[in-house]
């Protein structure tokens, strides 16, 4: 399904059709509404994101290709930090903490953050486009060009050296 640019009678930039928003979102809207639950479990507003999703979907200006997976996949990712963002300028807004264990949190992202630049360059790249992207194995490995074997194995190695280096810590 291809999303293309298009112009309406005025001459006037239109992103797409209604049609096609609809077409899109029958094919798209469970699987990605199934993919927010398995990413960001623990929120309840699934079916808005997936929602406006569609809506910035409808108003965008690019061609998703044959698979717009990714693209359906990164604006709602982004749609979800933007709330989360917000939600931690209106709580500092308000005095209160953003979150109780912030200092915690933050430790605990600092290492992380950490650990995983620390990786390889190829165990790395395999690492974050599965655990930050949401991509399966299959997309790892047609994004990097390998098999799905060698995502497996760099996939094992890369959480192996994580595991060493947080027990050491």
């Amino acid at each position: 399904m291809a999303i293309e640019y298009q112009e309406d009678t005025r001459g006037e930039a239109r992103a797409v059709s209604v049609g096609q928003v609809d077409a899109l979102y029958r094919s798209y809207s469970g699987w990605l509404k199934r993919f927010l639950r398995f990413r960001f479990r623990g929120r309840e507003d699934y079916d808005d994101i997936v929602h406006d999703t569609f809506i910035r979907v409808s108003r965008a200006n690019i061609d998703t290709g044959e698979d717009p997976r990714g693209y359906l996949r990164c604006v709602a990712t982004n749609l979800v930090r933007d709330a989360a963002r917000r939600a931690a300028v209106r709580a500092e807004d308000d005095g209160a903490p953003a979150d109780a264990g912030m200092e915690g949190d933050q430790f605990a992202s600092v290492l992380l953050k950490q650990v995983i630049l620390s990786l390889p360059d190829i165990y790395r790249e395999v690492f974050v486009l599965s655990r930050f992207a949401g991509m399966s194995y299959e997309e790892i490995a047609r994004h990097c060009g390998i098999s799905v074997k060698a995502v497996e194995k760099r996939m094992t190695k890369a959480l192996s050296i994580c595991r060493s280096q947080l027990e050491i810590e």
